[in-house]
């Protein structure tokens, strides 16, 4: 159980080190939404699991693991969807500065 959670922190590390470095480098708000998005859902998909384990050995067994999956599914929900709306806030203006050179070949 211990080896998932170092496991779990230090990929959390490394996706944090990234962003971090993306930002720190200049990198155009458009890369960094999307970075920052990516980011965002990769911690969503780990906050489930993480709230029940957290649920379960800081409370009462059953009552812990039951509101450990109530706040981790709360915690997947909200950084999916804000992770979502960061990928589409960058890629809209890719989309748009790619679309004079992409369009011709469509055509």
């Amino acid at each position: 159980m211990g080896d998932q959670i170092n496991r779990l922190t230090r990929i959390s590390v490394l996706v944090i080190g990234v962003v971090a470095m993306q930002w720190c480098l200049g990198t155009p708000s458009a890369d960094a939404n999307i970075v920052r998005g990516l980011a965002e859902v990769v911690a969503g998909v780990f906050a489930l699991p993480m709230g029940i384990i957290q649920g379960t050995f800081s409370g009462p067994p059953v009552l812990g693991t039951v509101v450990g999956a109530v706040s981790g599914t709360i915690n997947t929900v909200t950084l999916v969807a804000g992770g979502a709306m960061d990928i589409v806030s960058g890629v809209i203006p890719l989309a748009q500065a790619a679309a004079p050179f992409v369009l011709p070949f469509l055509f």
